[in-house]
């Protein structure tokens, strides 16, 4: 799986998540991701556990969180 140096770039290459989609499952806004995701701001501890919580999930549980995150907007 990951350790704690997983970027959003590995999180989405396992998960199959586009930019949007990982920034919606994480709970940002899209201008902070793509600040996280290139480097202009750090990953913070919750980040990568929230992280490595969501690349254990089922894809079926996950595709069901983006339905309704999708849905919340």
């Amino acid at each position: 799986m990951f350790g704690d140096d997983m970027t959003l770039q590995q999180f989405e290459d396992q998960l199959n998540l586009s930019t949007t989609e990982a920034a919606a499952l994480l709970g940002l806004v899209y201008p902070r991701y793509m600040e996280l995701r290139r480097g202009a701001r750090v990953l913070k501890p919750y980040h990568v556990a929230s992280m490595k919580a969501h690349a254990l999930l089922s894809q079926k549980s996950l595709n069901t969180r983006l339905v309704d995150s999708r849905a919340d907007k």
